[in-house]
């Protein structure tokens, strides 16, 4: 079943997209935008942006987020580096970076070494972001992340339903 098809038959109101923009962001835009007409949406002119369309009478709002916001390359893991600099086992994970630097990564794939690196240096088991998240290894209270949250408040506010909620909860 397609997107649009899932959308029309559980009444989606709002579709959101969050993509890496490890590609380059102009090369990321492109990709979702070319997806989202291919699956009958209207594309928001930008990111951070609302577009509606009319899906056989189905109205739905779509929007997309590139992260890290405003840079033209990069992966979520990239907006995890200013706090894992602050702990104290940040120079232990700068040494084994430097083992892998011989092979000249990307820095995309460098940021991704870097976070799984603390991440097993704290966790030891699991070192993936939700594992991390959930020992409370790494958090997204950073500044690095308010597009995110911009972009959820965003989603918010573009939901019908959301706004129904609202305003009978006050009743």
């Amino acid at each position: 079943m397609t997107l649009a098809d899932q959308t029309r038959k559980d009444r989606v109101a709002t579709v959101g997209l969050v993509f890496d923009a490890e590609d380059g962001a102009t090369t990321r835009r492109r990709q979702i935008v070319k997806w989202l007409r291919k699956a009958g949406f209207k594309p928001p002119t930008e990111p951070l942006k609302i577009a509606t369309s009319n899906l056989d009478g189905t109205t739905v709002k779509t929007a997309y987020l590139i992260n890290p916001h405003g840079q033209s390359r990069g992966a979520i893991e990239s907006l995890f580096i200013p706090q894992m600099k602050k702990a104290k086992h940040w120079p232990c994970v700068e040494s084994l970076l430097e083992c892998f630097t011989e092979t000249n990564p990307s820095q995309e794939l460098q940021d991704k070494i870097m976070v799984r690196t603390f991440i097993a240096h704290r966790n030891g088991r699991n070192t993936g972001l939700n594992a991390a998240f959930n020992a409370r290894i790494l958090n997204c209270d950073d500044k690095n992340f308010d597009p995110v949250r911009r972009f959820l408040k965003l989603l918010q506010r573009a939901s019908p339903i959301e706004r129904r909620a609202k305003r009978s909860s006050k009743t």
